[in-house]
């Protein structure tokens, strides 16, 4: 599986890493930006914002995974690890396997890169939201990423007119700065 996968990412974007600010400094015409509550709220305080934020990142997911059930996840460890596969709480039911090595920044620490498949399920998205875990989700048929953070999602699409096809879409889930963040 890790070959598999680190074949097609290199395919699909290269030497940018599967994290979601480097897959926006990298394709910067394919990306945009969702946010996951009204007014750029940051955080959900109620039930009602986390069923919100739930229906957004479903939402914008759907639009980019399409209806691939089991697209790639792939998340970072930045603490130094052996093992070959791994299980994350956040990511119940699946075992992630040791894909690539990524260091985003020259004297930065190196990070190694899991991966498996499972759509995103509530669990990983609550604790997105929540700012305690990170993770992409990519899908081998469209070629797109949704890589969610605490706030929204950003995605990274085939081309600048699908991009620009999907602002249409989501135009009220959008960044009011000119720079899209």
């Amino acid at each position: 599986m890790m070959d598999e996968f680190t074949r097609w990412w290199k395919a699909q974007f290269g030497e940018v890493p599967p994290l979601g600010y480097m897959l926006r400094e990298g394709f910067p015409s394919r990306w945009l930006r969702t946010h996951s509550l009204p007014e750029s709220k940051r955080y959900p305080e109620s039930a009602s914002e986390y069923e919100e934020l739930l229906r957004r990142y479903k939402a914008v997911a759907e639009a980019v995974l399409g209806e691939d059930g089991r697209p790639w996840v792939a998340t970072v460890l930045w603490e130094t690890t052996t093992s070959d596969r791994l299980a994350f709480p956040k990511l119940p039911g699946v075992t992630l396997a040791r894909a690539m090595t990524v260091q985003p920044d020259e004297d930065g620490p190196v990070g190694t890169v899991y991966v498996g498949h499972q759509a995103p399920q509530d669990t990983a998205l609550r604790a997105v939201a929540d700012d305690q875990f990170r993770a992409i989700w990519a899908s081998e048929s469209t070629g797109e990423v949704f890589a969610p953070y605490d706030g929204g999602a950003d995605l990274v699409v085939r081309s600048a007119e699908r991009a620009d096809a999907l602002r249409g879409a989501f135009a009220s889930w959008l960044p009011s700065r000119a720079d899209g963040l």
